[in-house]
């Protein structure tokens, strides 16, 4: 499920770039690293439904992410 690590490291960099708070991006980031270890370990030991939930995880913390750049932008 890598495909979405390059999306969210591209809204990462653009958080950077915009002058976003360092904090909620380390908290973001630190959820989404660990929705993806446990989505990695679920898959390997096919864990149903923990594995969807873990890649929900993950695309929550993508979200979020949107929408603190959202923020970012509209201030």
């Amino acid at each position: 499920e890598a495909e979405n690590t390059p999306f969210f490291l591209a809204l990462a960099a653009a958080h950077v770039l915009l002058g976003g708070a360092p904090l909620p991006l380390a908290i973001v980031s630190s959820l989404y690293v660990m929705a993806r270890l446990l989505q990695g370990y679920a898959q390997v030991r096919a864990l149903q439904p923990q594995r969807m939930i873990f890649y929900l995880a993950g695309v929550a913390a993508t979200l979020s992410l949107v929408v603190l750049i959202a923020a970012r932008s509209l201030t």
